[in-house]
C-alpha cells in the first residue's frame, strides 16, 4: 500500500498517530511528503489516522507498506554473490538503458517519415483534385460553346449519347434531323 495514497483518502486525517507520538499534517504543499517522512522516521508498528474531534478514521501496519524507504546495508556483510548479482544488474539496467534510447530514436525517426508521407500524401490529393475541378470546367465550357439547336431536349439527348458512346440522336450527328 502507498503511505501518500492512505494519508490523502477521503475522509483526510487531521493527525496521524504511531504509537504515542503524534503528528499533526500542516497546510504547506510539502504536507504530504512531511507527514510521511515523519512516519518512516518512527519505528511504530501501526499507524492510524485521526479526525480533528481525536476518532481514528483508519489504521494501517508498517508491514502493509510498499514504499518504506530501503534501510542502508553494512557493505561488510554484503558477499561476493552478492555484489555479482549487483554487477550483472547493472549491466542489465545499462542494455535496457540503451536500447530505451535507441527505440525512442527510431520511433521518432518513423513518426517523421510518416508525418512526410502524410504531407506527400495530401499535395497530391490536391493536385488531383484540382485538376479534377479544371477538367469540369474545361467540360463546362466545351459544353456552351457548343451550338444547341434543340434546347434542353438536344443537350440531354447529345450527353446521352456520348455517354453511350454513340452519336447524338438520327444517327448523323445534328441531333435528330434526318438526312
Amino acid at each position: 500500500m502507498n503511505l501518500s495514497r492512505w494519508i490523502r483518502r477521503r475522509p483526510v486525517p487531521h493527525a496521524l498517530l504511531c504509537d504515542d507520538k503524534r503528528i499533526v499534517i500542516g497546510d504547506g504543499h510539502r504536507r504530504w511528503a512531511d507527514a510521511s517522512d515523519a512516519i518512516f522516521a518512527s519505528n511504530s508498528e501501526a499507524i492510524s489516522a485521526v479526525a480533528k474531534d481525536g476518532s481514528v478514521l483508519r489504521v494501517c501496519q508498517r508491514a502493509d507498506l510498499d514504499d518504506l524507504p530501503a534501510e542502508d546495508v553494512d557493505p561488510s556483510t554484503v558477499s561476493e554473490h552478492q555484489k555479482e548479482l549487483a554487477q550483472i544488474a547493472q549491466i542489465v539496467a545499462d542494455a535496457y538503458s540503451t536500447a530505451h534510447e535507441h527505440a525512442r530514436e527510431n520511433s521518432a525517426r518513423g513518426y517523421e517519415l510518416l508525418a512526410k508521407f502524410a504531407e506527400l500524401s495530401f499535395q497530391r490529393l490536391a493536385a488531383i483534385e484540382r485538376a479534377y475541378g479544371q477538367l469540369l470546367a474545361a467540360h463546362a465550357r466545351q459544353m456552351e460553346s457548343e451550338p444547341s439547336n434543340d434546347g434542353l431536349d438536344g443537350a440531354i439527348s447529345g450527353l446521352m449519347s456520348r455517354a453511350m458512346g454513340g452519336t447524338p440522336a438520327g444517327g448523323n450527328g445534328k441531333g435528330g434531323q434526318a438526312p
